[in-house]
């Protein structure tokens, strides 16, 4: 049974502009400290002082349970990723549309079937690569216009937790480069090549693509520590590039 909180906290205080610490004992962390610390180390407590911080501004009481703040926390680490250096104030307050200051200019994507569109997307190593891999999401409709039902309901429960928690959670190396990339159709992916050296699950797949898209497989190097990830999956779908990963484990 969910435990149920009841937040009453003074407006006054919390309807500030400015954040302050929290004093009590049970939310010991800083709202100015960097989003993507405070969601590492005090996520729980940060979900319960955003429905506070909420409160104030509203001048009302909200009453939440824990599944309510699950999906808080999950909204803003999602919103943490467009900004893992913002402050978590700062990410509360533009994820709910409360910030004065001017919007961010949007996040490029890789619109062009042209495959150089994509690997543009890396050619700027000073954008964190977890901002990056945000941009390729697939959303529902994508994921539906490439597989079939059940495995598309199943990819995309799937994807929620890949492009959610455990990409806020990846430690990437600073610096990333663009290494060797592949590039077909989903069609044309059964007698290519590259299906013997990617991995050996897409085999499985291949009766299960629903359409005829441009399809690629990109490595990212990081050179600082020699080592490198390899993303098979790049779909071009819905007028944009996106990362199918793993596709087979739908069909699980």
């Amino acid at each position: 049974m969910h435990k149920n909180l009841l937040l009453a906290f003074a407006a006054g205080a919390l309807a500030l502009g400015f954040a302050q610490p929290a004093t009590s004992s049970e939310l010991s962390f800083d709202p100015q400290d960097s989003c993507t610390l405070v969601l590492k180390q005090q996520k729980e407590n940060a979900g319960i002082w955003t429905f506070g911080y909420l409160a104030g501004r509203t001048g009302s009481t909200l009453s939440i349970d824990e599944g309510q703040l699950d999906a808080m926390t999950s909204d803003i680490a999602r919103e943490c990723l467009q900004s893992p250096d913002a402050t978590f104030f700062a990410t509360v307050e533009k994820f709910f549309g409360l910030a004065t200051s001017q919007a961010a200019e949007p996040a490029p994507t890789a619109d062009s079937t042209d495959p150089q569109s994509l690997l543009d997307l890396f050619s700027d190593d000073t954008i964190p690569l977890g901002e990056v891999l945000l941009t390729l999401r697939p959303t529902p409709e994508d994921v539906r216009a490439v597989f079939p039902e059940p495995m598309a309901s199943n990819l995309l429960e799937m994807y929620e937790e890949l492009f959610g928690e455990r990409l806020l959670n990846e430690d990437f190396p600073a610096a990333y480069v663009v290494g060797s990339s592949t590039f077909t159709t989903t069609r044309e992916l059964a007698t290519h090549p590259v299906l013997e050296e990617i991995s050996g699950g897409f085999k499985d797949v291949l009766d299960q693509f629903q359409a005829d898209v441009p399809w690629g497989t990109v490595t990212i190097e990081f050179p600082e520590v020699e080592d490198r990830i390899r993303l098979h999956g790049m779909t071009f779908v819905n007028g944009r590039w996106v990362l199918m990963m793993r596709p087979w484990r739908g069909m699980e």
